[in-house]
């Protein structure tokens, strides 16, 4: 690298990609065999955190304190340290472990794998990009603080790694509370190329970190060692996805908690950020052996994170945080959203907007409709006496159901049937047509319908 003449300083602060938005929506209840466990929600879910990490050089404060960079050659070059940056937390305190739980011997594994990014990264479009990645997670099992990289991105490049890849790469990782990054002045020879990334950790030490990957471990196999062999992918990956739905309880007063960014503060603690929720499921995924991929984008307003998952050559959208919204949760703690249950991209893009470009790797096309929810539960309408029987049907076996929440669900194939459907059975017309003439059991809610992912739910509440 030639010699940089001029000192260079920091235009970046943290990218971190924190909360991201609840919708609201509805859930149905699991069956008593279907329900791993049950949750309690202590309050709302703020639908407007999610954050965009940014650039501003107002961040930078000439008097910082300086590290120092050293590149190949004899050159060092002095980067100011960003002002208002995380502040660590106070450190774990240490945790019991369970005899059973894997032990903390000093070392992490492959971290590819352990935080879920082995599809990821065997579908890098560089080897530089694997060489930046490796650099981190060889930073992050070391428990630096600042970890240097080799500056072999170009500006493009590093403005996307932070923009979509830099939040994601700690998943078992559990014990990294963030990560920032540093770049190169413009008055440099190398302007805007990532030069460091800076990491806040939950701990203070590399020990009390492994205590909580084991207790991480721990609470992962313990659910993933439910699942049967003898269930299909459909089940296996739907019995995932529902503990974790049910785990989680997001708090309105201290929303994800301290480690709501992390798979930790879902798994564990269960009060996860969108982006606790998206790393949570990307790990039990893959440690249950399926590959996955991270995709971020725009939910609403805000940066939003979902996953892919592959299932034999097919691959599949689902995005657990908006599987858990909020409206029916404060009101029957025990349902769960599958609207965005092994969905296509197109799909998805019908309330999710703006995905970004992966750079880094490529993002495999979900086109199958074979695994969706609505697919699998016989709750897809293609044609209008489909969806009338499948109302019919639906609640009659809501009614014969007995539990306080019962849902009557449907999806439609195109946006004409659905509003079709949704003018003729209106809450009062459903309501006269259908469940009035089967039972006076349940009184219908009025709490939500129709949607713009062409899909229509009752709740019926029990007298």
């Amino acid at each position: 690298m030639s010699c940089i003449k001029k000192i260079i300083s920091i235009l970046l602060a943290v990218a971190l990609l924190t909360l991201c938005g609840c919708r609201d929506g509805v859930q149905n209840p699991l069956s008593p065999e279907k329900s791993p466990e049950g949750k309690s929600h202590s309050g709302p879910y703020n639908p407007d955190h999610d954050s965009v990490p940014g650039v501003s050089p107002d961040n930078v404060s000439p008097d910082s304190p300086s590290t120092s960079l050293s590149p190949d050659d004899s050159h060092t070059a002095s980067i100011p340290l960003v002002t208002g940056a995380p502040k660590p937390k106070e450190a774990l305190p240490v945790v019991e472990i369970s005899p059973d739980a894997p032990i903390a011997d000093g070392t992490l594994g492959d971290p590819a794998s352990d935080n879920g990014w082995g599809y990821m990264m065997s579908a890098m479009n560089d080897e530089r990009y694997i060489l930046v990645m490796n650099q981190i997670f060889d930073g992050i099992k070391s428990f630096e603080t600042s970890i240097i990289v080799d500056p072999i991105l170009s500006a493009e490049e590093t403005k996307a790694f932070i923009d979509v890849i830099l939040s994601n790469i700690a998943v078992e990782y559990c014990f990294v509370d963030s990560l920032g990054a540093k770049i190169y002045a413009d008055e440099s020879d190398l302007a805007g190329v990532l030069a460091s990334v800076e990491v806040i950790y939950n701990v203070s030490s590399l020990d009390e970190g492994l205590e909580m990957v084991s207790e991480l471990r721990t609470a992962a196999n313990d659910v993933i060692g439910r699942l049967e062999g003898s269930w299909s992918d459909y089940r296996k990956i739907k019995y995932l996805h529902d503990w974790l739905i049910l785990k989680c309880a997001p708090d309105e007063n201290d929303i994800g908690g301290i480690y709501g960014e992390t798979a930790y503060g879902a798994v564990v603690e269960g009060r996860p950020t969108c982006l606790g929720y998206g790393k949570a499921m990307l790990y039990l995924l893959g440690r249950a052996g399926y590959d996955c991929a991270f995709v971020v984008g725009i939910g609403r307003e805000a940066r939003h994170i979902w996953i892919k998952v592959r299932v034999g050559e097919e691959w599949y959208c689902i995005d657990p945080t908006w599987s858990d919204p909020l409206s029916l949760t404060l009101v029957d703690p025990e349902y769960i959203d599958y609207d965005y249950f092994m969905v296509t991209d197109e799909f998805m893009k019908r309330t999710h907007f703006d995905v970004f470009d992966m750079v880094f790797y490529s993002v495999p096309e979900a086109d199958s409709d074979e695994l969706c929810w609505h697919n699998f539960e016989e709750c897809y309408a293609d044609g209008y006496e489909a969806a009338v029987k499948i109302l019919t049907d639906g609640t009659w076996n809501a009614v014969n159901g007995g539990s306080e929440y019962e849902y009557v669900r449907i999806k439609f194939s195109s946006e004409e049937l659905y509003l079709r459907v949704k003018d003729d059975f209106s809450k009062s017309k459903y309501k006269k047509k259908i469940l009035s003439r089967m039972s006076d059991r349940y009184t219908l809610s009025d709490r939500y319908l129709g949607s713009d992912k062409w899909t229509l739910t009752y709740v019926l509440k029990r007298n």
